[in-house]
């Protein structure tokens, strides 16, 4: 990865700056104060945004201003990419803006948490690694100062922050969701504890549910005989019913079939009387007047007067349109005439104007005004009583027109009225036919015996009660011998249960017994090889580096089990905070080179390799120690270093020097080759 971008607009110092980035050693030149931390902290702006307690609006939105944004391209894993994250001042506060992602895939536009996202994505940062900020800040910017704080700080606090550069929090995560697991184990014990208490006791119970069906069985078989014989006896007497019935049906179909004729007699006298008073009504209408007309003849002269006024209205108006613009035309020719008359230089050559070119020019525009207001008399023809006329013969036509529709509706309506009539001569024909077919001959009606039938179906019915108390008292005893058929079988699922539960309280007892008095042991045996390995790894990083920056026979460093760096001056060790200031920054410089190292080779996943950025390593350095730092340069394999510095001698270090100067409260960058 390599930066190639930094666009600044109303950030911090800087009000609108763009930065070029070549792949190559680059250093940061200027005075205190002139503006180069504002870069790098720009460039983290770019990647995560706003973060809490690190970096924030206030911090960077230039004062006086309300909005601000950085837009920063770079060139990670074969791709281009640019990001642009804006600032924008309000009542509420100074909050971050939707931010852009460009990309071969096009631009989007995304929220500041989509956008830190993605760019973690890009980066190759593991979804899966507590606090991902962590490795931009230990492998590309780490700010000088907070390395020192990072080494004065209580051993037990360095080695939380480590171990999350590290990506070895997942074995603290291990531990505690082991103690959960082990928890929720203990939980689980308790409850199948209970539930095999109760499952004990309710299994206990099987004996006495079975002597209970036994005893169900006899006494139902013992009702079979009595509920065989009830029904023979409803047998009987339904067949007799049956016979009943069939009797009882053709009485009443011969009943009924008299009532409906009688109906049906009423219904067609009424019919009839209906049908010969509307016939009478019929008979006595009048066929319509006869009109005749010439339709077609009508229709025609319909057509041409529409055509003509069609044309009528149109040359009308052309007239108006006509005479409309004779009249500008004569109105431009009067103001044409006044004007010259007021006229004594030409507004264009400024020469004087005779009064024989003014008197021409008025002649002329007379002489036009004369054929203006002929062309107008010959337009003044009276359009509007043609128009009238037209329209009046037109009215005229389209009144006969209905005239002649309505007596074409009522001679159609008169054929229908012919038709009707036809209609009804024949269907009073029929209804007279179908009053002569009808009898209402009652003397043929079977007599029925209804009070018999009564008496045989009271004794079906108590026939039926007895039956029904018979099915319940059988139903009871059933539903009794299903239950405890049921229970039986419920217990039999029960006793299996209970050895499942049985054997799984023996599984999750040992499980929890492991995990508690054993894997926990191994978690905490593999964390500290682990650390182990790192430790010594990068202790002899640090030790490394710490050799190349301070020359010197009688001086080592090295970092103990708890990652704090050990100095020694002739054989004794030093306290950091006794050193002086050059050699802190040695031992910070070295610290920062080594763990950056470390998290490059322990995270492989991760595309800012490329890429570190050296914010004042040179501060407290002597001329000795400067020299030194162009050795720390050369051995560095990395294709892109942004070095910071106020030292003018580092300037000959690197391959591009960028010089920031501040005037007036804003800054400015002037790039230039190094040696």
């Amino acid at each position: 990865m390599h930066l190639k971008t930094l666009k600044l607009h109303n950030i911090r110092s800087y009000t609108d700056e763009e930065i070029n980035f070549p792949k190559s050693s680059i250093m940061l030149s200027g005075d205190i104060g002139s503006g180069k931390s504002t870069l790098l902290l720009a460039i983290e702006f770019a990647f995560f945004g706003i973060m809490r307690g690190e970096l924030n609006g206030d911090s960077l939105l230039r004062k006086g201003t309300t909005d601000g944004s950085v837009t920063l391209s770079f060139f990670v894993n074969g791709a281009d990419y640019e990001i642009t994250r804006g600032l924008k001042k309000s009542t509420r506060g100074i909050n971050q803006t939707a931010g852009e992602l460009v990309s071969d895939a096009g631009r989007e536009e995304l929220t500041p948490v989509e956008l830190k996202s993605r760019v973690l994505d890009i980066l190759g940062y593991p979804a899966s690694l507590a606090g991902k900020t962590l490795l931009y800040r230990y492998t590309v910017y780490t700010p000088q100062e907070e390395m020192k704080r990072v080494i004065l700080e209580h051993k037990e606090t360095r080695l939380d922050i480590l171990r999350k550069a590290f990506n070895l929090e997942k074995y603290r995560t291990a531990k505690e969701n082991i103690g959960t697991y082990s928890s929720e184990l203990r939980d689980d014990l308790i409850v199948l504890k209970t539930k095999i208490e109760q499952l004990m006791q309710r299994v206990s119970g099987k004996g006495d549910f079975e002597k209970a069906l036994m005893d169900a069985k006899t006494e139902f078989v013992k009702l079979d005989p009595e509920s065989e014989l009830l029904a023979v006896q409803i047998k009987r007497v339904r067949e007799r019913l049956v016979e009943l019935e069939k009797q009882r049906s053709i009485y009443a179909a011969a009943v009924e079939l008299a009532k409906k004729n009688g109906a049906q007699l009423t219904s067609l006298k009424n019919q009839l009387t209906s049908t010969t008073s509307r016939l009478t009504q019929l008979r006595m209408q009048k066929p319509p007047q006869k009109l005749e007309m010439d339709v077609q003849g009508l229709e025609n002269r319909l057509v041409a007067l529409q055509e003509e006024i069609v044309v009528l209205e149109k040359n009308q108006r052309e007239q108006i349109q006509k005479s409309a613009e004779l009249d500008t035309q004569i109105r431009a020719s009067l103001h044409l005439q006044e004007k010259m008359g007021g006229l004594n230089h030409c507004p264009v050559c400024l020469q004087d104007v005779g009064e024989g070119h003014k008197h021409s020019i008025v002649s002329k525009e007379n002489s036009k005004i004369k054929d203006y207001k002929v062309l107008k008399e010959k337009c003044n023809i009276d359009y509007g009583l043609a128009l009238k006329r037209r329209r009046e013969e037109l009215l005229k036509i389209q009144q006969s027109q209905q005239a002649f529709k309505m007596y074409e509706l009522k001679l159609k309506q008169f054929s229908q009225t012919i038709e009707q009539v036809d209609h009804l001569v024949l269907q009073e024909k029929q209804l007279k036919e179908q009053i002569a077919g009808i009898s209402l001959d009652t003397t043929k009606i079977p007599e029925f015996d209804e009070q018999g039938y009564l008496k045989v179906k009271s004794e079906e019915l108590e026939l039926i009660r007895k039956e029904k108390e018979f099915a319940a008292k059988k139903a009871t005893l059933q539903a009794r011998i299903e239950n405890y058929i049921k229970q039986i079988e419920d217990i039999v699922v029960l006793q299996k249960q209970l050895t499942g539960y049985e054997t799984e309280h023996r599984r999750v007892s040992y499980l929890q017994g492991y995990l508690k008095d054993h894997f926990s042991n191994v978690l905490v045996m593999l964390e500290q090889h682990v650390l182990f390995k790192i430790q010594q790894e990068f202790s002899s990083l640090f030790s490394d580096w710490f050799s190349v920056i301070i020359d010197d026979d009688h001086m080592s460093a090295r970092v103990d089990e708890n990652f704090s760096p050990v100095i020694e001056q002739n054989g004794y060790d030093m306290e950091f905070m006794d050193l002086s200031g050059g050699e802190k920054t040695s031992v910070a410089l070295s610290y920062r080179l080594a763990l950056n190292h470390i998290i490059n080779t322990l995270v492989s996943s991760i595309h800012t390799k490329d890429l570190l950025v050296l914010d004042e390593p040179t501060d407290g350095f002597s001329n000795e120690q400067l020299d030194k730092l162009k050795d720390v340069l050369g051995k560095l394999s990395i294709a892109q270093i942004l070095l910071v510095s106020h030292e003018s001698k580092v300037e000959s270090f690197v391959d591009c020097v960028i010089r920031v100067e501040k005037q007036e409260n804003v800054s400015r960058c002037i790039a230039w080759n190094g040696n």
